[in-house]
């Protein structure tokens, strides 16, 4: 089951998994992924924002980080 996560500690597990984390325009934060060379953009205005738990869903699915692609969520959010 997903759940509400600080930026930084999504930012820790993405980049375990090989997606690559950037500084987008502005308030806005670029997640890519080299293998499938998908793209996703959060918005983030704060320092360190808690990040709904439907927006990690929605990553999840996009970059096959979900159960459905094998990966429980204790394994996602154990490794940040």
């Amino acid at each position: 089951m997903d759940r509400n996560t600080r930026l930084g500690e999504l930012k820790r597990i993405l980049e375990s998994f090989g997606v690559e984390v950037r500084q987008g325009k502005g308030s806005e934060l670029i997640l890519k992924d080299p293998r499938t060379r998908k793209l996703s953009v959060i918005g983030c205005h704060k320092k360190n924002p808690e990040i709904q738990k439907q927006v990690i869903r929605a990553v999840r699915h996009k970059f096959s980080l979900d159960p459905a692609s094998g990966i429980s969520d204790d394994d996602f959010y154990g490794r940040a």
